[in-house]
């Protein structure tokens, strides 16, 4: 029991120390936030900015695009040669990316021979329309003694009609053939559609071609 007291006392002793550095540092707190003074209060101030007025009036202004694209034709033409023969000439400016006006002559093939198709059959079809007058007449003449005055026989009659239908037919045949060598020769002449830019070039002077050869391309642009 004697050795408990003088550790009652230390124990006593420090708990008053801790107590006193306490209350110290509580008192010095309290003084600092005693003397210690608020910030000084400032009130905002505007700084003026220097302005320029001046009147706006509605104007049209021009814009500008700017993009990537594919430029085409509006209209691309590919001739090709309807008859057979030889290219006998051709455009003096007949070269890709020349501009030839609509109705000039671009190439020419040899008509020679559908030219001569063509007198033949005019001399052909003069001489049928010839027979075939001859042969109405002798119709119209048999007819007559057969019916009025009962001349000759109904078979010569028929023989009669039979001719002159034959050369009638004949005569539609070359009739036919002569527009076919007419047609043929407008063919032998090419001309621009259009006023139109050669895209393609594909045939040459003195080329023998056949019909659906293709001889060269025109565009509008």
């Amino acid at each position: 029991m004697t050795d408990q007291k003088p550790l009652s006392g230390a124990v006593l002793i420090r708990l008053i120390i801790c107590f006193m550095i306490l209350g110290v540092g509580v008192a010095g707190f309290a003084l600092l936030k005693h003397l210690k003074k608020p910030p000084a209060q400032v009130e905002p101030t505007e700084r003026p900015l220097p302005v320029r007025a001046r009147q706006v009036a509605p104007q049209k202004v021009s814009v500008r695009i700017s993009g990537l694209g594919e430029i085409r034709s509006r209209t691309v033409v590919s001739l090709s040669a309807e008859v057979a023969g030889r290219i006998t000439s051709v455009h003096t400016r007949l070269d890709p990316g020349e501009i030839i006006k609509k109705g000039e002559v671009l190439v020419t093939i040899d008509e020679r021979d559908y030219r001569l198709d063509y007198e033949t059959a005019q001399a052909r079809l003069k001489i049928l329309r010839r027979d075939h007058e001859l042969a109405v007449k002798e119709l119209n003449r048999v007819r007559t003694l057969y019916q009025k005055k009962r001349v000759g026989a109904l078979s010569s009659v028929e023989k009669a009609e039979t001719t002159a239908n034959t050369t009638a037919d004949r005569i539609s045949q070359v009739e036919q053939a002569l527009r076919l060598a007419q047609l043929r020769i407008e063919r032998c002449t090419l001309r621009a559609l259009f006023d139109c830019r050669i895209a393609e070039l594909d045939v040459e002077q003195d080329e023998y071609v056949t019909p659906g050869k293709k001889l060269l391309t025109l565009v509008d642009d």
